[in-house]
């Protein structure tokens, strides 16, 4: 887990790369960890949403699609859609798997 990452370098076990989105209040164990980004251009990543095509529940699909879509992220940037979001698949009809991808 992320939180065994942070305690294993805070206990000089090391240095580690982390998501931007990992580093809260708190991350810093007190003092002991050091966050520094990277300078351009910066490491990115794609992800994906992702559901099995006979999942029935595609208003919960659509939901947590608009809500990323909707977050504003800054470090989602980058891809062919809006706020470097694209959709590939079909969120609309049962029986059609699909992906929300970033970057």
């Amino acid at each position: 887990s992320l939180e065994t990452i942070r305690h294993m370098v805070a206990s000089g076990l090391g240095i580690t790369v982390l998501p931007a989105s990992a580093i809260g209040p708190g991350a810093s164990l007190n003092g002991l960890l050091e966050f520094r980004p990277f300078s351009d251009p910066v490491p990115c990543r794609r992800i994906a949403l992702v559901w099995r095509s006979s999942f029935t529940r595609l208003s919960a699909v659509r939901t947590v699609a608009d809500a990323v879509r909707d977050c504003r992220l800054p470090w989602i940037r980058g891809a062919s859609g809006p706020d470097g979001l694209r959709v590939e698949g079909n969120v609309t009809e049962a029986g059609q798997g699909g992906l929300l991808r970033t970057g």
